[in-house]
């Protein structure tokens, strides 16, 4: 997809004022292999992007400063491309760039090396999952042209995915229209992201439970930070206004989708819950709920 970019005032490192031999920078963004969702990411209209430009003047690589980078912080808005304001020129016919690309958008931050960003708890919407699926990626060392440049952005959160499925003394149709509600249980929900490295981490001690989305009648997802569960409460479902918890130890990782299957039994009147293992681990997390 084409991406014409735009510019904001700059403190420092100030683009050329745009004239009839003036070259716009285009950009084209690309999913990196083994992003959580196996697929180009599928953005929407009205989604809104970051973009920092870094211009390079010798051989070295210049670093992405907290303020003042050539282009800082432009915000790009989908509307079957991307567009912004004002285009973002180059420099000159020779001059190089690092270009660092993030989603989604926020209006300031103190430092796009330590970009502080809350994940939501509630995830039961699109538009919640859409903030909390968030992506970065950079084309470095690029030499001034007319075509597109190539941006691969990754997933920097993990994705859980719980699949119900119906068991014994149950059908699917019966489990596909039960009043269901899936939860992570106490995870960090605080991160800290270098949009030049691509990479977020836990940040301070916010913790919360998180409400997956359903989406589709057996299917839940949520996107949360990479962390350790170590043991404790790690799902509870509610089915029918009883609760059902599972402990597990899992490390979620960054650009990785874990999908765990749980099976709903109703013998004897009572219900239990057998989860099989995770599909990106070869531990046998199997169990029951309890």
């Amino acid at each position: 997809m084409a991406l014409l970019c735009g510019s904001c005032q700059q403190e420092s490192n100030k683009m050329p004022q745009p004239d009839s031999n003036s070259w716009v920078m285009r950009l084209s963004l690309q999913p990196s292999a083994g992003t959580a969702e196996g697929e180009a990411q599928a953005f929407e209209d009205g989604d809104q992007a970051g973009i920092f430009v870094v211009k390079r003047t010798g051989d070295s690589q210049p670093v992405l400063l907290p303020r003042g980078n050539y282009a800082h912080n432009v915000r790009l808005t989908y509307h079957g491309t991307w567009i912004s304001d004002q285009p973002i020129l180059w420099a000159d016919d020779s001059a190089h760039a690092d270009i660092y690309l993030y989603y989604p958008h926020v209006a300031s931050m103190a430092s796009p090396r330590h970009w502080e960003a809350d994940i939501p708890t509630d995830q039961t919407t699109n538009g919640a999952r859409r903030q909390a699926d968030i992506l970065a990626g950079s084309a470095i060392d690029i030499v001034p042209a007319r075509d597109d440049i190539r941006i691969g952005v990754r997933h920097l959160m993990s994705r859980v995915v719980v699949k119900m499925k119906a068991g014994k003394g149950i059908t699917g149709e019966q489990l596909g229209k039960a009043p269901l509600e899936v939860c992570l249980d106490n995870l960090a929900t605080r991160v800290a992201v270098d949009i030049a490295t691509a990479t977020a981490t836990t940040q301070g001690t916010a913790r919360g439970d998180v409400r997956m989305g359903r989406t589709d009648s057996l299917t839940f997802t949520a996107y949360v930070a990479p962390q350790q569960v170590t043991g404790g409460r790690f799902i509870t479902i509610l089915y029918n206004g009883d609760r059902y918890t599972l402990s597990r130890t899992i490390t979620l990782q960054a650009g990785t989708s874990h999908t765990a299957t749980v099976t709903l039994n109703k013998i004897d009147g009572n219900m239990g819950v057998s989860v099989t293992g995770w599909n990106t681990d070869p531990t046998d997390y199997g169990g029951a709920a309890k």
